[in-house]
């Protein structure tokens, strides 16, 4: 026998608030469940699993059998992207603007339970926060109106601009935590105590990373443009090998939760970082009428990145948060010019 359910809705929460408040707060969620039951014994496979349920005396062994026999897969899904206030300056977007901030959530999880695995489970969190600042400011033209300029030979002069403000800055910070853990059955009646985190038919994989993510473009003139991006990823710190389960190891969860709260304080241990900066002139001379026919470009881009050292076995024993051997920097810099002559 197989049964499948799944429903999902989708919701604005921002419409319980009054229409100028500009609140906006989609959400998404989805729930489904998968149940197979097979029509043998898994455990006896000469019985047919009707038999078996037949030859128990009381109700509480024949649920135990049932549920044992089933394979159940359920699957629930969470999500709100792009939680804001679309509430902006009405003469010039300003930087503490509402709508220049958003928050993203989403959480998917993952159960399943047979014959073989007492409970396996996956939880996937994800959470980010954005910050965009895009304005297309004017420059400052302090000898545009100066009618003495007006010759071809001064446009040069005349031509001259300076941008105070960038003209995009943009960072996002994203917390993402994985986690998977997986109870086998004890199929050998070797006596395991599922209530023992240390059993060996326990497994658990855990993974919580911190990401930060940074640009800025900005036009000093028309003429000279620079641009700079960063990212740097950290892994926050967790009890190495034991389960996070509140309900069924509260000891254990106790103890990563004080273990993830030191490492939130201070930031977690710093995996990688890499930044770019580029800063590219165009050069004015054809604005010179001798010079008209010349057309001159330039590029430079400067590169750098840092990656943590792989940890040794040796690193990993003493509980060390760094590598012995060291880390790993790469540095880059490159120039590129074209000239034309029409």
């Amino acid at each position: 026998d197989y049964t499948q359910f799944n429903v999902s809705t989708n919701a604005q929460l921002g419409k319980f608030f009054p229409e100028k408040a500009k609140v906006s707060i989609p959400v998404y969620y989805a729930y489904g469940k998968e149940v197979s039951k097979p029509k043998y014994d898994p455990t006896n496979t000469d019985l047919l699993l009707k038999e078996s349920l037949e030859t128990l005396e009381t109700g509480h062994e024949r649920d135990s059998l049932e549920d044992l026999a089933k394979t159940v897969y359920t699957t629930k899904s969470f999500n709100i992207t792009n939680l804001k206030v679309d509430i902006k300056s009405k003469k010039f977007p300003m930087p503490y603007d509402p709508a220049n901030f958003s928050l993203s959530y989403a959480y998917t999880e993952a159960d399943e339970h047979n014959p073989d695995v007492l409970r396996s489970v996956t939880r996937d969190h994800k959470g980010t926060f954005m910050y965009q600042y895009n304005i297309q400011p004017k420059p400052w033209e302090p000898f545009k109106k100066f009618k003495s300029l007006s010759k071809p030979i001064f446009r040069i002069i005349k031509d001259i601009n300076i941008y105070y403000l960038p003209s995009s800055v943009n960072y996002a910070t994203t917390l993402r935590r994985q986690y998977e853990e997986e109870q086998e059955r004890d199929l050998t009646g070797a006596g395991i105590d599922y209530k023992d985190p240390d059993n060996s038919l326990l497994t658990v994989s855990k993974d919580f990373l911190w990401t930060h993510d940074f640009d800025i473009k900005y036009d000093f003139s028309k003429e000279l443009r620079f641009s700079f991006t960063c990212s740097a990823n950290s892994q926050i710190d967790e009890t190495r090998y034991a389960p996070v389960n509140k309900d069924l190891f509260p000891t254990e969860y106790e103890n990563w939760k004080d273990t993830v709260m030191r490492s939130l304080l201070h930031g977690g241990q710093p995996l990688a970082y890499q930044q770019t900066f580029t800063a590219n002139f165009t050069s004015p001379l054809n604005k010179i009428p001798i010079f008209s026919w010349i057309t001159s470009n330039a590029m430079y881009t400067g590169n750098y990145t840092w990656d943590r050292g792989a940890l040794t076995a040796e690193d990993e024993e003493a509980g060390r948060k760094y590598s012995s051997m060291g880390n790993n920097i790469t540095s880059l810099g490159t120039f590129q010019w074209d000239g034309r002559l029409n």
